[in-house]
C-alpha cells in the first residue's frame, strides 16, 4: 500500500525555511515503511519575488506573498511556520482554525501568553502540533534518554547543557538583525538547551540566572557608520533545580570564540554518566561505575549508527554517520507520520505544550536575572512533559 501524501504549505524561506524544505525533500524519498510522505505545495514570504525563487529552488509547486493564501489553500494539510519569531502566533492560530496541522519553529512565541493562545488554538482545533526542537531527533540523544529511563545512570543528580556559538564574538561585526528586534540568545539557542534538559531529565522547578549583553552596540549594517544599541542578550547562565531532585546548569551564548555549533550535555547519576556534543553528534559517551554483578564499569564511546538505533534504519548502513540536516528530516518524518496515523507527537517530538514550557522557563530565567533571586517556574501546562 502506498504511503499517504501530506500537502505542505510553508511560511518562511530563510535559513530555517531552506532547512525544512530540504527535510521534506529528503523524507519524500526515504526508503522503508512510512505512513505518509510530504508533498511540497506552496512556500511563501513577504517578498513575492524571493518566494518565487524559493519555490523554484526548494521544489515547491507554487509561491505566495501572504500567509493567508497558504492557510486558505484546501490542498495544504500541514502548515509549516519557519518565519521570524514575531510572526509565529497569528499565522499558526489561523492555520489551526482552518484545520491544518501545524509545525512551528522555535521559540514557539515571543512570550508565554502568546504561547498559551497558540496551544489553546491547536488543542481546540484537534490538529497535530509540533515545535521544531530538532535535537530530540539525534539518534544519540534519544538513546541517552532511553538509557536514563532504564536506570543505567542510577539516580540522576545533575545535568549540564550548554549551547555555544561564536558567529557574533567579533564586536566589529554589524548587527545581524539589521535593526529588527530579536529575542536574543536565551530564546534563540537557550530554548534548545531548556528543551533538551527537560527531554532528558524532566521538569524544571526553579532557576537562578544571569543574563549578559557583552557587546552593547554594533554597526547598523555593512559599511554604515551608524551605531545601534544591542538590546538583545548574547549570553546567559542559569542554575536550575528539577522537580525530580536533580541539579542543573543551562547556558547559551553566540559570543564565545571557538565554538561553531557546540550544543553539549553531560548527565551525572549515582551509577554512571552520559555526555554528547552536537559537533560529534553520532557518538554518545557512557560511563558506569563497576558493580558487584560483574559489570566492570568504565567509559565507552558508543557510535549510534546501528540498524537498531533510533531513527537510523531509514538511512545508511552501520557506521555511515548522519549529520545536522538529518535531524530535521527525522523530525519531519515523525510529524507527517503522526498526521497520517493520528498517533501522538509526544513523547519523542515536542508539542506546543513543550514549546510553551520552554518559554515559561526562559521567562523565569529573565525574572531571576532581574531580581537577583531564585525564581520558581510554576506548574507546567497540561501535557507539557514529553
Amino acid at each position: 500500500m502506498s504511503a499517504a501524501e501530506i500537502g505542505v504549505g510553508m511560511w518562511g524561506y530563510g535559513f530555517m525555511g531552506r532547512t525544512h524544505a530540504n527535510a521534506y525533500r529528503q523524507v519524500r524519498h526515504l526508503p522503508g515503511a512510512h505512513a505518509a510522505r510530504p508533498r511540497q505545495l506552496v512556500i511563501g514570504g513577504r517578498d513575492g519575488e524571493a518566494a518565487r525563487q524559493a519555490a523554484a529552488t526548494y521544489g515547491f509547486a507554487r509561491h505566495a506573498s501572504d500567509w493567508r493564501e497558504i492557510v486558505a489553500d484546501p490542498e495544504v494539510q500541514l502548515f509549516d511556520n519557519s518565519a521570524w519569531h514575531d510572526v509565529h502566533e497569528e499565522p499558526c492560530i489561523a492555520a489551526a482554525q482552518a484545520g491544518k496541522h501545524v509545525l512551528c519553529e522555535k521559540p514557539l512565541a515571543l512570550d508565554a501568553d502568546a504561547g498559551r493562545r497558540m496551544l489553546a488554538a491547536v488543542e481546540r482545533a484537534g490538529v497535530q502540533h509540533m515545535v521544531a526542537f530538532n535535537y530530540r531527533f539525534a539518534p544519540a540523544v534519544r538513546r541517552a534518554r532511553e538509557l536514563i529511563a532504564a536506570g543505567q545512570l542510577g539516580e540522576v543528580r545533575r545535568i549540564h547543557v550548554c549551547y555555544f556559538q561564536d558567529h557574533q564574538a567579533d564586536a566589529s561585526l554589524p548587527s545581524p538583525w539589521g535593526g529588527r528586534s530579536q529575542t536574543g540568545v536565551l530564546d534563540g539557542l537557550g530554548s534548545h538547551a531548556i528543551d533538551l534538559a527537560r527531554f532528558l531529565v524532566g521538569e524544571i522547578e526553579s532557576v537562578t540566572a544571569d543574563i549578559r549583553t557583552f557587546i552593547p552596540e554594533r554597526g547598523a549594517g555593512a559599511g554604515s557608520r551608524e551605531r545601534i544599541a544591542m538590546t538583545e542578550d548574547d549570553a546567559f547562565s542559569a542554575q536550575v533545580a528539577f522537580s525530580a531532585g536533580a541539579l542543573g546548569v543551562l547556558e547559551a551564548a553566540w559570543v564565545y570564540a571557538g565554538s561553531k555549533n557546540a550544543l553539549r550535555f553531560e548527565v551525572n547519576g549515582s551509577e554512571g554518566s552520559l555526555s554528547w556534543n552536537l559537533e560529534d553528534l553520532n557518538h554518545l559517551h557512557f560511563n558506569r561505575v563497576p558493580s558487584g554483578s560483574g559489570d566492570p564499569g568504565g567509559t565507552r564511546s558508543l557510535l549510534v549508527t546501528d540498524r537498531g538505533d533510533p531513527y537510523v534504519g531509514a538511512w545508511w548502513p552501520p557506521g555511515h554517520v548522519l549529520g545536522w540536516e538529518h535531524l530535521h528530516a527525522n523530525l519531519v518524518a515523525a510529524f507527517v507520520d503522526a498526521i497520517a496515523t493520528g498517533e501522538p507527537v509526544a513523547p519523542w517530538g515536542a508539542t506546543f505544550a513543550d514549546g510553551l514550557r520552554a518559554i515559561e522557563v526562559a521567562e523565569a530565567i529573565r525574572r531571576s536575572a532581574a531580581s537577583g533571586r531564585r525564581e520558581t517556574v510554576g506548574p507546567p501546562s497540561i501535557g507539557a512533559r514529553s
